[in-house]
């Protein structure tokens, strides 16, 4: 099973940037990053967060619990 995303790698304080693919848009990208990470905290006890980096074409992601 490939892992698209870090989650069960990632430490409290640790961040991972997303690039958005050509066409892709910030907040459709937003909302399907925040929906893997928050399925992954609902089932590990993990926090994320999460915010559109426009200037970069991407999304950062935080690990705050």
């Amino acid at each position: 099973m490939k892992i698209k995303y870090p989650w069960p790698d990632m430490k409290v304080g640790d961040s991972v940037f997303i690039q958005a693919e050509d066409g892709e848009l910030f907040y459709k990208l937003k909302r399907n990053v925040w929906t893997s990470s928050h399925h992954h905290g609902k089932r590990t006890g993990k926090k994320f967060s999460i915010r559109v980096d426009q200037a970069n074409n991407g999304v950062r992601v935080w690990r705050i619990e």
